[in-house]
């Protein structure tokens, strides 16, 4: 019961920390997906 009990924080912990890497780093994704898309030729 303890083990499950901080593995459920330790996920929510970790999903709460990449919740806020994405944000933070959002337009930079932006323009990283863009520039792929471009490089696929999917976009113009």
């Amino acid at each position: 019961l303890f083990i499950h009990s901080s593995l459920c924080d330790f996920s929510s912990y970790v999903t709460d920390w990449i919740g806020s890497y994405l944000v933070a780093l959002q337009p930079v994704h932006g323009a990283v997906l863009l520039l792929l898309l471009r490089d696929l030729r999917v976009l113009p």
